[in-house]
């Protein structure tokens, strides 16, 4: 057993400040003192900032151990000797890493997109359901900051609380088990998009035009159900094709992704997606005790104001009709929902707060 101690610098990641340690390999992990606490972080739970290598004079380490924190050695020997205890950290165990999931589901889709289209299913919608939560948020990241572009998010703190409690009731409403999050962004355009990775943006000018905050629970109740569903993922597949669905299962990043915002503002759902979006709106209001009726009136107010007809209108004018085309089936449906004694989705001093997220 190598008995040897090092020198290093530990940093907590809550302030700048950093501490001189020593580290010990210990029997099941690296025994640091010299912090405010003695630590042991466990050789299986170590990470490297990059992949380590035999000869490297210098390593960055990190443990899910201790959220944030992070550990700097520089001696020529250290690496060796933490390799042999933690051999998850070469480059070849990070590469292996991420080519497993990659290799095993391009088998999975050779065997299975037969059996796809042979039962009748969406082939993009199950792909994307076989992408991984991570890929699937670090997608839904840059489609965000891609659909906000150079328009600022809107984060008053009152306003945000708002929108956080209404979000957080909604998403428990799902049942789906799924956390949503929304970012409302300071856009006069009407509109809402869901990304990957149960994410949503949602403009300020739909903020400032609906009338109740049931109007947006509705409108938000809807973008949940074209994340539960994965709509946003299978627009993306769709358009990128299977070479960058395999790119994405294989290594996590694609070099097309910077555009995965410019596609979903183009992307224009089905009458299908349109459909289960509203399914699963109605369930989830329902369940959260909201008036699906608000719902229905901010989309029959907007479908007025466009002069009653999606065909008169050019689609970049329509706003939110331009990604989420309106239908008669869509409005009968709305119009048909159960009646029943719903609350307010916001009290009116936090509906007031969201009103003005955007100051």
């Amino acid at each position: 057993m190598d008995t040897a101690t090092y020198i290093g610098r530990l940093s907590d990641g809550r302030t700048a400040a950093t501490s001189a340690v020593t580290v010990a390999l210990g029997a099941t992990g690296l025994d640091i003192a010299g912090a405010a606490e003695p630590q042991s972080w466990n050789y299986t739970k170590l990470e490297a900032a990059a992949p380590l290598r035999w000869h490297d004079n210098e390593a960055l380490l990190r443990t899910g151990q201790y959220p944030g924190a992070t550990l700097f050695i520089a001696d020529p020997g250290f690496a060796a000797a933490i390799l042999k205890r933690s051999p998850q950290l070469s480059p070849g165990a990070h590469r292996w890493r991420f080519a497993m999931p990659g290799l095993a589901i391009t088998a999975l889709l050779a065997l299975g997109i037969g059996a796809i289209y042979l039962f009748g299913f969406n082939p993009a919608q199950q792909l994307a359901g076989l992408l991984p939560h991570r890929v699937r948020a670090a997608i839904g990241e840059q489609a965000a900051a891609s659909l906000a572009g150079g328009h600022q998010t809107c984060t008053a703190p009152e306003g945000v609380k708002a929108l956080n409690t209404l979000v957080a009731e909604l998403s428990a409403a799902t049942l789906s088990g799924k956390a949503f999050e929304v970012r409302v962004v300071r856009w006069d355009l009407v509109n809402a998009f869901a990304v990957p990775g149960e994410q949503i943006v949602v403009s300020g000018g739909l903020i400032n035009e609906a009338q109740s905050a049931d109007e947006v629970a509705g409108v938000l109740a809807h973008e949940m159900g074209h994340g539960i569903e994965l709509h946003p993922e299978a627009g993306i597949i769709r358009s990128l094709g299977l070479s960058a669905l395999i790119e994405l299962l294989a290594s996590g990043q694609s070099s097309t992704l910077t555009n995965a915002g410019s596609l979903l503002l183009q992307l224009r759902y089905s009458r299908e997606a349109e459909h289960q979006a509203d399914v699963h709106a109605l369930e989830i209001l329902k369940t959260a005790n909201i008036s699906p009726k608000p719902f229905s009136g901010f989309f029959s107010r907007l479908l007025k104001r466009e002069g009653g007809a999606t065909k008169s209108v050019a689609p970049g004018d329509l706003g939110i009709f331009s990604t989420h085309p309106p239908t008669p089936e869509r409005a009968a449906m709305a119009a048909a929902a159960a009646t029943y004694p719903g609350r307010p989705a916001l009290s009116e001093a936090d509906w007031q707060a969201l009103k003005h997220i955007c100051g």
